[in-house]
């Protein structure tokens, strides 16, 4: 974790208040990573992250987590952003499990639909 702090120079004597968001959500990457636990669950860790830093944050968890051998689950809104790091997709609704696929299942299964109401201009994508 001090390394990759280091890294960053993110200075150890910084608290959590004075750090911006992405570097609050690096610092809980880092930590997260040093306890080397067989499965981390990390609620949307891209969010506060600029495209940049969101792909380093990825390429430094894909590694960790193939070193380790460990498992990553992490909730995301832009698919996008994650599609190349992750194997499979996992979608929950209502606290059950809607959709379980792999990456290549779901986008060989993805569709894109558009709608069009009078003054409206919708996209919609679904399965």
């Amino acid at each position: 974790a001090r390394r990759r702090l280091d890294q960053l120079a993110i200075p150890l004597t910084s608290r959590a208040d004075e750090l911006s968001g992405g570097q609050q959500a690096q610092v809980g990457l880092a930590l997260a990573l040093g306890t080397r636990a067989p499965v981390l669950l990390l609620d949307e860790p891209l969010a506060s992250l600029d495209p940049l830093a969101r792909r380093e944050f990825l390429h430094v968890l894909v590694d960790a987590v193939r070193v380790d051998g460990s498992t990553a689950l992490l909730s995301s809104h832009v698919i996008t952003d994650i599609e190349q790091a992750c194997d499979r997709l996992l979608v929950l609704g209502g606290g059950r499990k809607l959709l379980d696929l792999s990456i290549a299942e779901s986008i060989a299964a993805h569709r894109i639909v558009e709608t069009r109401a009078p003054g409206d201009d919708v996209v919609g994508t679904f399965m």
